[in-house]
């Protein structure tokens, strides 16, 4: 093989074939093998090995890009499917919470205007007990709180009348304290423990944010079916309910155990209230007393 055979076989034609001479050298190279077979033969050579490489090359990117796609269309229909699941399971159970707030608000709601109902209340906090009763009928309220702590009993008895004006009420206390007997006319007194709907919500939108903050399970509690309802904002109230039980049947809050240290049982009686329940104590045995004056005892 001629030197110059050899220079272009081995150094120009790798390089022609990849086009990576000059045009100078080109035109060399295809004036050479116009007239050399062997360099002519060996060019030919070199392209079908050049061509068969590179379809192998391309053949190997193209498998690998077909299991690249593949793997990030089973990735896109994996993360979709996760999420499409979320979001089903998220309607189901803001949906399920909306069911439950607007059925206990619809069976609370027939308690709302009542006019003869008794509640009892029993309260638990530091060491004390109170036991709240609330007799109402008609215009008539009478409310009796037992307080026990360290031994020591207090009994007051409130007993009224609701006024036309401002539906507060006008009553009469009656007290017992430390062996002492009070007795005080006319006292203004404010909101009492009624019956009162705890899920009023404005519409539709108010009750889906409500319903999406709160925390609803089914509970019994002293053989009661209940709903234990936490952080359960409450519009009409402007405040929040957080372990409350509330009955299945009525909608009415009968339970609630706010930390360790409070516990409230609440019972409802309705249409058991008659007028004799507001027959008044016999005030001779009483001292009576003006607020102020019961304010200055310091009792």
């Amino acid at each position: 093989m001629k030197k110059e055979c050899k220079i272009i076989q081995n150094f120009l034609l790798p390089n022609y074939i990849e086009n990576l001479t000059d045009e100078e050298i080109n035109e060399y190279i295809e004036n050479h093998i116009k007239d050399c077979t062997e360099c002519s033969e060996t060019l030919s050579s070199m392209k079908r090995d050049f061509n068969t490489s590179n379809s192998k090359v391309d053949y190997r990117e193209v498998e690998h890009m077909k299991k690249y796609n593949n793997k990030l269309k089973l990735l896109k229909f994996i993360v979709s499917s996760i999420l499409l699941i979320l979001i089903l399971i998220f309607t189901i159970v803001t949906a399920r919470k909306m069911i439950i707030i607007s059925d206990l608000y619809n069976k609370a709601k027939k308690y709302e205007n009542l006019e003869n109902y008794h509640i009892t209340e029993y309260s638990y906090k530091n060491g004390a007990f109170w036991k709240n009763e609330t007799f109402v009928k008609d215009d008539k309220v009478k409310i009796i709180i037992v307080s026990i702590k360290d031994e020591e009993e207090i009994k007051t008895i409130d007993i009224g009348k609701k006024n036309t004006k401002d539906n507060f009420y006008t009553v009469n206390t009656y007290m017992q304290t430390k062996g002492r007997k009070i007795a005080m006319h006319n006292v203004p007194h404010g909101r009492i423990n009624s019956t009162e709907n705890l899920f009023y919500t404005k519409n539709l939108w108010e009750l889906f944010v409500c319903s999406i903050k709160s925390n609803i399970k089914e509970k019994t509690i002293n053989n009661n079916k209940c709903y234990y309802i936490d952080n359960f904002t409450v519009k009409n109230l402007d405040k929040t309910l957080n372990d409350m039980y509330i009955d299945k049947d009525t909608g009415l809050n009968i339970y609630s155990n706010e930390s360790d240290e409070y516990i409230l049982e609440t019972i409802y009686e309705f249409d058991t209230v008659k007028e004799e329940d507001f027959v008044e104590p016999d005030i001779s045995e009483y001292e009576i007393m003006t607020v102020e004056e019961y304010v200055e005892t310091g009792i």
